[in-house]
């Protein structure tokens, strides 16, 4: 709810001024994968069980850099991670699975969360 991020932050700002904000990354990864997900569009022979497959390893590769936990602990494995993850969804193997429209809803999803990198990213915090 964007009224109650709102008063969070002020109240960050104002008197937790030595509070850090790290955004729920259910919010950030899982939410937008359910309404992006039905757009990821399989070529027929491609059976549910696929999607939901593909759409872990997808969210799970996104929360590794998440957690400090995830095995990304140096800004270097996660500029790593990341050119690995958009090859990935260049690469030819998607396309036997999916129409050219699904990885472009694929890389919508992905560029969407990047968006908001510079408050995810667990190694700056382990720093």
């Amino acid at each position: 709810d964007q009224h109650l991020i709102r008063m969070v932050n002020l109240s960050m700002n104002t008197i937790y001024t030595n509070a850090v904000r790290i955004p729920c990354a259910w919010h950030l990864i899982d939410r937008p994968l359910m309404l992006a997900r039905p757009k990821f569009a399989p070529r027929n022979s491609v059976s549910l069980y696929f999607i939901e497959w593909f759409c872990r390893l997808l969210k799970g590769w996104l929360f590794t850099w998440m957690r400090p936990s995830g095995g990304i602990y140096t800004k270097e494995e996660y500029l790593v991670s990341k050119a690995l993850l958009l090859a990935f969804l260049d690469s030819s193997a998607l396309t036997k699975h999916f129409s050219s429209t699904g990885i472009t809803a694929m890389k919508e999803y992905v560029l969407g969360v990047l968006k908001f990198e510079h408050e995810f990213v667990a190694f700056k915090y382990l720093e």
